[in-house]
């Protein structure tokens, strides 16, 4: 049942078409963690010279849709039923990096987090936690 990065990442702009917008990249999968990249570009961006909340919203969730996949599988419905925020500091308009990691996995859900970071500074930029509904 393991899930390539690669099949996830196909399955993502396949079925989620605003994803296509974005330039992403999965870079580890593994048994419920999961690394995605999201490259910098105009569309990110917000007054200050910083990467938008919005942007980071949307990394996280996908980071942590990948970490629920990675468990679950490609053939079981999942969806988003919460997500919390703090963002710890400005992102310089440079790559984001979510590592996400699944802390509690149920039959029916799954709970986790999320950390990004700008760049090649180890420094978190943003921290969530986010739960999911599983079902078939």
């Amino acid at each position: 049942m393991r899930v390539t990065a690669e099949a996830f990442e196909a399955m993502v702009r396949e079925h989620i078409p605003m994803s296509q917008m974005l330039d992403f990249a999965v870079e580890r999968m593994e048994a419920g963690e999961a690394e995605v990249r999201l490259r910098f570009g105009p569309l990110l961006s917000r007054p200050g010279g910083i990467i938008s909340g919005p942007s980071m919203m949307i990394l996280a969730d996908t980071a942590l849709f990948a970490a629920v996949v990675s468990e679950v599988g490609l053939g079981v419905k999942v969806a988003t039923t919460s997500l919390n925020f703090s963002f710890l500091k400005g992102a310089p308009q440079v790559d984001l990096l979510g590592k996400a990691r699944l802390i509690k996995r149920g039959r029916r859900s799954a709970y986790g987090e999320i950390v990004i970071t700008s760049g090649e500074d180890p420094e978190p930029v943003c921290h969530a936690t986010g739960s999911y509904a599983i079902w078939s």
